[in-house]
């Protein structure tokens, strides 16, 4: 069948397979019977809260896969936010420990 066969369904199809192929990773995951309907659910839910309800991927409905990726970009920006957070805490303590010894001396001059 040449492409000029095909109906303009098919066409549509594969303009659609083509986008998602060269736009899109596509990540399986398991969970275990009927935990997809309570993400479903809760995405419904919540969706409209969230404040994105015309972003890509976000459907009125609410979208299991828009919801799981929502939730992995959050997560990946608290890790982020907490590794810096010790980070930070670990120069403090060291910081003081210099002071505590000596090593280091802050004055409270106010000028």
């Amino acid at each position: 069948m040449k492409n000029t066969d095909k109906t303009r369904d098919e066409l549509k199809q594969d303009y659609s397979k083509k986008y998602r192929n060269d736009n899109y990773d596509r990540i399986e995951i398991m969970v275990p019977k009927g935990y997809r309907q309570t993400i479903k659910d809760h995405a419904a839910k919540f969706q409209a809260q969230v404040g994105e309800p015309s972003k890509a991927g976000y459907s009125p409905q609410g979208s299991v896969t828009a919801f799981i990726t929502r939730a992995i970009q959050e997560t990946i920006e608290r890790d982020i936010a907490l590794n810096f957070i010790k980070d930070h805490l670990a120069h403090v303590r060291v910081m003081e420990e210099a002071v505590k010894h000596g090593i280091i001396k802050i004055s409270n001059n106010q000028e």
